[in-house]
């Protein structure tokens, strides 16, 4: 998958999963006050119940999706109250725990090629992709140069998967997750 500088997917169906996970962020992740920058990016392990639960509650999240758009900043201790109340009926100890659980998936999901159904590894295609500016004579010294440390500042920030098993769950996983993401 060669960035130069963009971030553009492999195939043009993965951008669509792109798509759908970023909106999973922007409506589970990105709710004002509830969990901060930090926590979503601890890695846990993932287990069945965490997928099941996810899958289940997003027609719930997309109902109230306009409220959460509608808050701004802030979260009133109503709409607090009724996230809280939608994750626990989903078997999720509060609405932070689904956005942990959300975080994970999305960090795992963005590693599949929907066309192939594989996963690579994000950290991988960084370092393909830093090997193919490298190696391309077509651009010039400087350009390279940009883009290679481009490439390695975000290879840096891109996490080792903690959890290597949370992959082969949300393989199994994987077409359910996209259908609910829709």
């Amino acid at each position: 998958m060669l960035r130069a500088g963009l971030s553009v997917c492999r195939a043009g169906s993965r951008a669509c999963l792109v798509v759908g996970v970023a909106m999973l962020a922007v409506l589970v992740l990105g709710v004002p006050g509830t969990v901060a920058a930090d926590d979503l990016s601890k890695q846990i392990k993932l287990v069945d119940t965490d997928i099941k639960g996810f899958i289940a509650i997003q027609d719930d999240i997309r109902k109230v999706a306009g409220k959460i758009e509608a808050s701004g900043d802030v979260l009133t201790p109503e709409l607090r109250e009724e996230l809280n109340g939608i994750a626990k009926r989903h078997g999720f100890s509060d609405f932070a725990r689904l956005q942990l659980v959300a975080a994970n998936i999305a960090a795992i999901l963005s590693g599949f090629d929907p066309d192939s159904g594989e996963y690579q590894d994000p950290r991988e295609d960084l370092r393909q992709d830093i090997q193919e500016i490298q190696s391309d004579d077509k651009l010039d010294a400087s350009e390279k140069e940009r883009v290679v440390k481009e490439l390695e500042s975000e290879l840096k920030e891109t996490p080792e998967i903690e959890f290597k098993e949370n992959i082969d769950l949300i393989k199994i996983n994987r077409v359910e997750i996209e259908k609910a993401l829709d």
